[in-house]
């Protein structure tokens, strides 16, 4: 076991790889979200079998390669503004926002947005409905040594290392693609916005401290010469 503050090793490990609150966050929104919003999804878009979300990154779209292939998609992403709090002498903990832009295909067609304009605010209020919940059957991380995971699902805050994590607000956020070709107007996605308030805690690992202090805690017992039998003195009356 290592030191960790929140899904963050510590030290830092060259190269740690995927962010495991982002990865496992993700993953489970996605889980929750085709397990019980299909078939709402399904009946306000269009007749492409598609899931509410059919793909989940870890990134802002507008700052890399956007695919509108896997849309309708989930773009999870941590802000940049945090704060670092004592909650207590021996409780250190940061406090960020998640930012989860959903992505839905852009159809232009306004009798279809029409219909499904409600569906992001009914897609969050199941999130945050199993976000509360912390597991659900539909999200099982492989190897979780629970023995209920594989009924009752995984534990997302086992994986994920949040200390806390809440909705906040949904708001409409419309997305602007640039096309490669420069002389064609960008694609507009009607995207919607969750943010989320986020706290983790650092996690020590006492094992690799001396809780002594350097002092020399063995316990010895004396040569056998050196001990003595324990005395009971009795009063006596001295008439």
């Amino acid at each position: 076991m290592a030191h960790r503050y929140g899904s963050v090793s510590v030290p830092l490990i060259a190269q740690q790889g995927q962010d495991d609150l982002l990865y496992h966050v993700g993953a489970y929104f996605q889980a929750v979200a085709n397990a019980h919003a299909a078939a709402e999804w399904e009946s306000v878009a269009p007749p492409t079998g598609a899931l509410p979300i059919t793909a989940v990154f870890t990134n802002d779209p507008r700052d890399t390669n956007f695919n509108d292939n896997k849309l309708p998609a989930l773009f999870i992403w941590r802000s940049q503004e945090t704060e670092f709090v004592d909650e207590a002498q021996d409780i250190r903990v940061m406090r960020g926002t998640l930012k989860c832009l959903w992505v839905p295909p852009a159809l232009g067609k306004p009798e279809v947005l029409a219909k499904r304009w409600q569906f992001p605010w009914k897609l969050a209020r199941v999130l945050d409905f199993y976000l509360e919940r912390l597991r659900d059957p539909s999200y099982v991380v492989p190897g979780d040594p629970d023995p209920d995971a594989a009924t009752m699902g995984s534990m997302i805050g086992d994986f994920a290392k949040f200390r806390k994590l809440r909705f906040n607000s949904v708001k409409p956020e419309p997305v602007s693609i640039d096309l490669v070709d420069a002389k064609r107007p960008p694609l507009i996605y009607d995207a919607s916005l969750f943010e989320l308030a986020v706290e983790e805690e650092i996690a020590w690992d006492l094992t690799q401290f001396d809780a002594f202090d350097g002092i020399d805690n063995t316990i010895s017992v004396p040569p056998a010469d050196l001990q003595t039998q324990p005395r009971i003195l009795i009063d006596q009356d001295l008439d």
